[in-house]
């Protein structure tokens, strides 16, 4: 994972490598042939789980693209900084 600081282009990099992230959503489970109702229900789950991470990753992605222009934020005011 990469360290994320109030640096641009550590930002950046950061965002980037949260954006390049994905979910595959061609892949589900299936189950044959059972007669146990918990195998069934494992599936449906699973199935469900995978949306969800879906939602999970882009929010991630949404979260993440705001990094680079916070870091630009903060290093506009460390350049302001007199010491």
């Amino acid at each position: 994972m990469t360290k994320i600081a109030s640096n641009q282009s550590a930002a950046s990099a950061a965002a980037a490598s949260a954006k390049s992230m994905e979910v595959s959503k061609g892949k589900t489970a299936t189950v044959a042939v059972s007669n146990i109702s918990g195998m069934t229900k494992a599936m449906e789950i699973n199935n469900g789980m995978l949306a969800v991470l879906s939602q999970l990753v882009k929010s991630v992605q949404t979260q993440s693209a705001k990094f680079p222009q916070i870091a630009k934020l903060i290093a506009q005011t460390d350049r302001n900084i007199k010491f």
